[in-house]
């Protein structure tokens, strides 16, 4: 903790005298150590946006392996969960048809690897252009999510399937959310 005490001396210039809990005692020029805060200020800035970079980076990864652990299991949870919520909104009962599992397994398998594909590239995209901060790849990662979570929500709700609203879209909402916040100004500066 320092404690400050500031001089007028014969330069331009006012100096700061700072005592630390360890007792030393520092000099600093005023107008070096606003341009000092700035400049940590700036890094602090940078440091948040490569934590978002980091963050995308990481949820792109996740969501590539679900989409690989969907195709290989052919369900979208292990715990059956999601199967028996479409199971009780299509066909009234507890578990889906054997014929019915068939072809939901099957549709999987194709709708995991492209998830997988998808989120590959998303992840190159945050890399190095997100990372560049080049808008067209802001753009193209907030819009490619915004019409997948529209379409998919109105459909899914068009269809009574309300529960892929609630285990798949609102997770992927949450976990996307915090780009769509905290990462336009870097993207779109003010003139």
């Amino acid at each position: 903790m320092a404690h400050r005490a500031s001089y007028q001396l014969a330069k331009p210039c006012i100096m700061s005298i700072e005592k630390y809990a360890c007792g030393k005692y520092t000099c600093i020029c005023r107008k070096q150590a606003i341009g000092k805060s700035y400049e940590r200020a700036k890094r602090l800035k940078m440091f948040s946006f490569l934590f978002w970079v980091n963050y995308l980076r990481i949820v792109s990864i996740l969501f590539a392996a679900m989409g690989m652990m969907w195709a290989v299991l052919g369900s979208f949870d292990p715990f059956g969960l999601y199967d028996a919520s479409m199971a009780e909104a299509f066909f009234g009962q507890d578990d889906l048809p054997a014929d019915a599992k068939r072809v939901f397994s099957f549709s999987l398998a194709p709708f995991g690897m492209t998830a997988l594909g998808y989120f590959i590239l998303q992840y190159f995209i945050a890399t190095y252009a997100f990372a560049k901060k080049e808008r067209w790849a802001f753009v193209a990662i907030t819009s490619a999510f915004s019409i997948w979570f529209i379409g998919d929500t109105v459909l899914s709700l068009q269809h009574g399937a309300a529960f892929n609203v609630l285990f798949a879209n609102i997770p992927s909402l949450i976990a996307m959310l915090p780009i769509f916040i905290f990462t336009p100004q870097h993207f779109f500066k003010k003139s």
